[in-house]
This record gives C-alpha cells, sequence and structure tokens, in this order.
C-alpha cells in the first residue's frame, strides 16, 4: 500500500485488527497498543513477550504481513523509552506513566509552537481562515493533552490567545 494517501492509511489501521486481537483476546496482552504500522505490548517478563511475538508472527504471516524482528526492542520499564513521540515509564506500584516529556522530546511541542506562528502569518495574508487555524490547534491539543504537563498546557493556549486574540472554544 502506498504511503501518504488517506486510504492507505484507513488500511494500515484496519487490516492488521486479526493481530490485535490475537494479541489483547487469544493472549490477554493487556499493555498492547498499536498505530498503523507501530505497536507496542507491555508485559511482566521478557518471556510473557517472547511467546505472544511469535503467535503475532504467525497470525501475520497467514494474512500476508510481515513483522520483521530487526526492527523489534524488548527494553526494561526500569528506564524511559519513547514510541510515537510518547515516553513510558514505570512507577515502583507498577503503574504505567505516559507523557510528553520536553527533556526527552522537546521537538513535539517546539513543532507546534511554530506552527501556531506560521498559521498566524497564513492567516494575515488570508490564506487561512480562523476556524482551520483553531481545528488544527485543538486537534493536536486533545492529542496531547493527556501526556502535558498543566503548565504545558496553559503555555500552549496562553500562546494561541496572544497570537490570535481569543482562546480556543471547546472543554480544555
Amino acid at each position: 500500500v502506498d504511503l501518504g494517501p488517506q486510504p492507505s492509511q484507513n488500511i494500515g489501521i484496519v487490516y492488521p485488527y486479526r493481530l490485535d486481537n490475537y494479541a489483547k483476546i487469544v493472549k490477554a496482552v493487556k499493555g498492547y497498543g498499536r498505530y498503523t504500522d507501530d505497536s507496542y505490548a507491555i508485559a511482566r517478563t521478557r518471556e510473557d513477550m517472547l511467546e505472544p511475538l511469535d503467535g503475532l508472527e504467525k497470525e501475520a504471516k497467514e494474512y500476508g504481513l510481515i513483522i520483521n524482528r530487526k526492527n523489534n526492542r524488548i527494553v526494561k520499564l526500569s528506564s524511559e523509552f519513547r514510541h510515537l513521540q510518547v515516553c513510558y515509564s514505570l512507577t515502583e506500584t507498577g503503574r504505567v506513566i505516559r507523557k510528553i516529556n520536553r527533556k526527552i522530546n522537546p521537538k513535539n511541542i517546539t513543532r507546534e509552537r511554530r506552527k501556531l506562528k506560521a498559521y498566524k502569518r497564513l492567516l494575515d495574508s488570508g490564506r487561512i481562515d480562523c476556524a482551520t487555524v483553531e481545528n488544527a490547534f485543538k486537534s493536536w491539543l486533545g492529542s496531547h493533552w493527556k501526556y502535558m504537563s498543566h503548565d504545558q498546557i496553559n503555555h500552549m493556549n496562553s500562546l494561541y490567545t496572544e497570537l490570535f486574540g481569543r482562546r480556543p472554544q471547546g472543554k480544555k
């Protein structure tokens, strides 16, 4: 499937659902998640991770998919690791923490700040309208707010207000 077009993205999300069902239902991997061709799983031991991975490879092969072992990593959660711009860590009680960490990945928030400033220039030149800018910002914030600190959220909202003269409308 070609990368980029929306139908290709939809296929990438929907087609491997059998692998999701295998991991979540058949093997009961509680810490499993996937976005298109990137996935992760959290298990107590390395052995608890290897057995479902072998089964996933067999399931994938039946549907014409390939799991590349070279791209797989099994890491301890005693240290932080990143997957899809999110930093994962484990507390002493066993709780998994997910967050955007400026120390580990400052690029995501910086990129959005630059985008807002670019949107302001496009708005001033009449090439984009307010509703488009607000929807883009609210979409980004909606997908990242649960990983951000209150200060980060407030700073992003303040920048939006400073640039566009009003706060974004909505619940958050």
